[in-house]
């Protein structure tokens, strides 16, 4: 079998943690009244997220948390947009611009807006959900990876000395998991995967924020917000009520690199797209 080639099921060699702040089984459990005050968020200050809508709706979750505790995640900026993508981002913006987010009201590229910033960390979600679709099936993985790679280089070469962390892509929920479309588990997962990859190649530290909420090939239905059929759903945006659980893997994120103890995965298993599955 290739590396390629889905599977249904990996198992890993990897040491079982015991002691984290918030059991990984039982993220999906936790409520936003679970995520309490702690000196763990004083770990993200100074730093950025970036991404599209699935940033967009975990900054909306961020001012939620916010009103109760104004330290929440240390209180980061963010740079995000609905419908924003690496491919949008590496092109002209003044043509793009209803597509790009702002920053002081500033319409800006994602590595023009960091150099302004001048954070020390930033947290950049993946960007294949407005891209995916766009390319050649057979190369559409490697070409959005390619896409969003760009970008990260040109973030650290605008912002010399900053620490990127990857955040993983969101996968798909099972009617939007098609064979044919470009935007499927098959491609996410691959897409992923190569993120990690070139992570763990160049040094940067890589949270799989995706994979809990898997239910075999696919998202779980119940953490969809929009599992409407096209146009009303887009089938991968999650409930705000299912937001904790990232605040949860953030949070984990940070005692593990406190604690000398993070070690990005080893891999990330490329799922099937439409309802075969594989052996």
């Amino acid at each position: 079998m290739s590396d390629d080639e889905p599977v249904s099921e990996e198992i890993s060699d990897a040491p079982v943690v015991t002691d984290l702040p918030y059991d990984p089984a039982k993220l999906l459990d936790l409520r936003k009244e679970d995520i309490l005050p702690t000196e763990l968020d004083s770990y993200f200050e100074n730093s950025v997220f970036i991404g599209n809508s699935l940033v967009v709706h975990f900054q909306n979750f961020y001012y939620v948390m916010r009103a109760a505790d104004k330290n929440f995640l240390g209180n980061p900026k963010f740079f995000c947009a609905s419908a924003f993508s690496a491919r949008l981002d590496l092109g002209d913006k003044d043509r793009y611009a209803k597509y790009y987010p702002r920053y002081d009201g500033e319409l800006l590229h994602t590595w023009e807006a960091v150099a302004k910033m001048k954070p020390e960390t930033v947290y950049y979600n993946l960007m294949g959900l407005n891209e995916l679709g766009l390319h050649q099936y057979s190369k559409t993985a490697e070409l959005t990876f390619e896409n969003n790679r760009k970008v990260l280089e040109n973030i650290m070469a605008a912002c010399p000395g900053v620490k990127i962390v990857v955040l993983s892509n969101t996968y798909m929920i099972e009617s939007f998991n098609g064979e044919k479309e470009g935007l499927n588990n098959y491609n996410i997962s691959k897409f992923n995967r190569l993120a990690l990859e070139w992570c763990n190649a160049n040094g940067h530290d890589f949270i799989d924020i995706s994979t809990p909420f898997l239910d075999g090939n696919v998202m779980n239905e119940e953490y969809c917000v929009d599992p409407e059929p096209r146009p009303k759903g887009c089938g991968c945006h999650i409930k705000m009520m299912y937001y904790p659980s990232w605040a949860a893997m953030l949070r984990n994120y940070a005692y593990q690199k406190l604690n000398g103890t993070w070690k990005n995965p080893d891999s990330i298993e490329i799922l099937a797209a439409g309802k075969k599955t594989y052996n």
